[in-house]
């Protein structure tokens, strides 16, 4: 839930386009970097591989965000395609939270977050909630009270 209120942001888009790719919240894009990237570091990987791995990430999210319905067989078994995050995406909370892999979907098979069932993905992509509509209001809004009630979606004081 504490990752949410950052991570909502890149969520809040109403339809997935190519420009929701780097849609994030500085706090959500910095844990995300450490988390991924600094037990590569640890373990001593040379800079080749975190160049790789940016260009890999890059051309991933274009893709997966690409407002596109395409099957793709097998490759949802290994990789995380548009169809996959298109589940990602949605409103429904049992369709949302799954499919967390940003490049392969090996943790998602293994942890039990794989989902793919047997019909066209999910096109109610978005939040319950709301996110301001300017940018510094969007960076102070996690850190609110308020402001977390309304990408929860709960009634603020107010209303």
């Amino acid at each position: 839930m504490f990752f949410w209120r950052f991570h909502a942001l890149h969520h809040s888009v109403i339809r997935l386009w190519v420009v929701n790719t780097g849609r994030f919240h500085i706090a959500d894009s910095l844990f995300k970097v450490a988390l991924s990237q600094l037990p590569i570091y640890l373990l001593g990987a040379p800079l080749q591989v975190f160049w790789w791995l940016g260009a890999i990430t890059a051309f991933m999210g274009i893709l997966t965000h690409c407002n596109v319905d395409m099957r793709t067989g097998i490759f949802d078994y290994i990789f995380s395609t548009p169809r996959l995050h298109r589940w990602h995406h949605s409103k429904d909370m049992r369709e949302g939270n799954t499919n967390y892999g940003e490049n392969v979907v090996f943790f998602d098979l293994l942890f039990g977050t794989y989902f793919n069932p047997d019909r066209p993905s999910s096109t109610d992509i978005g939040i319950r909630g709301e996110v301001a509509k300017n940018f510094l209001g969007q960076l102070a809004q996690p850190f609110r009270k308020e402001g977390i009630r309304q990408i929860l979606g709960r009634p603020t004081k107010s209303g």
